[in-house]
């Protein structure tokens, strides 16, 4: 018998351990690279091992990360 508890639990963990899409991925990489930013270090930051590994959850986070640092630049 399904535990409805259970199941939103478990679903909620599948989502929360979503990572960005490969599109997504390129696009960060894309833009560290015109930045000359350390991709190494962007994961650090993020605590990630690759920019794949990005949560879903945390790209507009990473994308805003990389405008501030392209502002900072200038």
């Amino acid at each position: 018998q399904s535990d409805p508890d259970n199941d939103i639990a478990v679903g909620n963990a599948a989502s929360a351990m979503s990572t960005i899409s490969a599109e997504q991925a390129a696009t960060i990489k894309s833009k560290l690279e015109e930045l000359e930013g350390d991709i190494e270090k962007f994961c650090a930051y993020l605590n990630v091992d690759r920019i794949e590994d990005i949560p879903a959850k945390q790209y507009d986070a990473a994308l805003i990360v990389i405008d501030a640092r392209r502002r900072a630049k200038k």
